[in-house]
């Protein structure tokens, strides 16, 4: 026998060695599930605490931005009760944009949003007072209600009134030997050439008072559509008393239109009787009667004439 090496050491147990290996495994398995486990409830209880952070701030951005909006409705002078449903819609909106947990919730909440629905409220209010005026005041609305052929009836009565006095003049002339057949045909011919004369000269005096009433009305529209352009909330404006305004001028004008034409007119005259006769009596020629008789037939015409209210003198 061999001496002096003491005791040999035990074999290695396989299977032991790897269950102690695995024992090992499992309870690094094990702290490292309780640390995960640790991690999630610390993040967990974070969450919970930055969710109500966030919502607490988020609340008080609301509030801050409906307060600072309130205060410029009723700053204006304004009923808070007609925006506030509006204001609160909008910030409503604007709160759900804002994303989950952002860190400043209160950035999203601009300091004019008050401002933004009080002009957009404004500009709606100003569109529709417009469109309400352009339903009675569309341009071309004047020369609707006074068309060219407004005051026909009364340049027809106004040249008649004066056609007639010279028409019976030459008949008269004629008929007491002063004009004779030829004569009289020539005064006739000259007395339709001023007639036309006098119709043209009607219509444009006749045209000019269409005007000045036509320019009247687009004046009060126009003062309408500029409160409405410039309209502010607070204040009170309603179209319809343009449109009372435009009917009450337009029937006014109406009833003045055939005297604002005679006014117009005033004793200009239309038809020159005194010349019609000359025309005539020279047109007769050797038989023209004397210019004595001549002379005295036209000194009664030219008072006759003033008798009238006629005159003398004419324009054609």
């Amino acid at each position: 026998m061999c001496g002096g090496g003491g005791n040999a050491p035990e074999p290695v147990d396989p299977q032991a060695q790897a269950q102690a290996q695995i024992s090992i495994e499992q309870e690094r398995a094990r702290i490292e599930a309780a640390q995960r486990a640790s991690e999630l409830e610390r993040q967990a209880a974070q969450r919970e605490i930055d969710i109500g952070d966030f919502n607490t701030s988020l609340d008080a951005a609301f509030q801050g931005a409906l307060t600072r909006g309130s205060d410029v409705i009723t700053g204006r002078g304004l009923n808070l009760d007609d925006f506030l449903p509006q204001l609160t819609s909008s910030l409503q909106s604007t709160r759900q944009s804002i994303p989950f947990l952002d860190p400043n919730p209160g950035s999203f909440f601009g300091p004019d949003i008050a401002d933004i629905i009080l002009n957009r409220a404004q500009d709606t209010q100003r569109r529709g007072f417009r469109n309400t005026l352009n339903e009675f005041a569309a341009p071309g609305f004047a020369s609707d209600l006074f068309p060219g052929t407004a005051d026909d009836a009364i340049l027809s009565s106004i040249l008649n009134e004066q056609f007639q006095p010279a028409s019976d003049s030459l008949l008269r002339a004629f008929q007491r030997g002063n004009l004779t057949d030829q004569g009289f045909q020539t005064a006739t011919s000259q007395l339709g050439s001023q007639r036309e004369a006098a119709d043209a000269r009607l219509q444009d005096l006749g045209s000019g008072v269409l005007g000045d009433f036509r320019s009247e009305l687009r004046d009060i529209a126009g003062t309408g559509f500029d409160r409405a352009g410039a309209f502010q909330l607070g204040e009170t404006f309603n179209p319809q008393d343009v449109q009372r305004q435009i009917e009450s001028r337009t029937s006014d004008l109406t009833g003045r239109l055939g005297g604002n034409i005679r006014n117009v007119l005033g004793g200009e005259q239309l038809f020159n009787i005194e010349d019609l006769i000359t025309r005539g009596g020279i047109s007769q020629g050797a038989q023209n009667p004397n210019s004595g008789l001549f002379d005295a037939f036209a000194s009664r015409e030219r008072e006759r004439d003033k008798r009238r209210g006629l005159g003398s003198e004419g324009v054609f």
